[in-house]
């Protein structure tokens, strides 16, 4: 798990000690995206493959990475960071984003 804030920097990072050594680099550009666009990764993925979201914005950013799991944290309707849970299957990365954002709240 990563959370970032919206200038990039990393509040926290809590990583498994069997997790592979992409898990962080690849969480942390999960959290990029969900930075980025504002949005819930599961709902950009969606969004990708019901053909509402352009498949190519994945490339306008080399930092961007889309796979589900990545969560904003809102203060009011302003976005200020975000969470993201990598390495379990992707439905349960988005279950633990959300009750991690929750404890946030």
């Amino acid at each position: 798990m990563i959370i970032i804030d919206t200038l990039e920097q990393i509040s926290a990072v809590l990583k498994y000690h069997n997790a592979g050594v992409h898990i962080v680099r690849a969480s942390y550009n999960k959290a990029y995206t969900t930075n980025s666009q504002k949005e819930e990764l599961l709902v950009i993925t969606n969004g990708i493959t019901g053909g509402f979201i352009p498949a190519d914005i994945r490339y306008s950013d080399e930092t961007m990475l889309i796979m589900d799991g990545g969560e904003p944290i809102y203060i009011g309707d302003v976005v200020v960071g975000s969470i993201e849970v990598g390495g379990a299957h992707s439905s349960q990365d988005v279950r633990i984003a959300k009750a991690s954002l929750e404890t946030l709240n």
